[in-house]
């Protein structure tokens, strides 16, 4: 049975799903974070890209950046 009194330990949200530095340095600042998704999710995001001649990535990137600043 769960204690509701004492929940599990709760990971710092900057080092779940991030590489470390060392590993993923890039000259534009960006981390790598790995996030998993249904697979028709991914197909369609890489069709959309495709379509738009852009990265994956970028797309992503956009969408984040717009739900982060709707939730403010």
């Amino acid at each position: 049975m769960k204690d509701s009194k004492h929940p599990a330990p709760v990971k710092e949200a900057v080092n779940v799903g991030t590489a470390p530095a060392e590993r993923s340095s890039r000259s534009d600042g960006r981390r790598q974070m790995l996030v998993y998704l249904p697979p028709r999710l991914i197909k369609a995001l890489k069709a959309r890209a495709l379509h738009e001649d852009k990265h994956a990535y970028e797309l992503v990137e956009k969408a984040v950046e717009k739900f982060l600043e709707e939730a403010k």
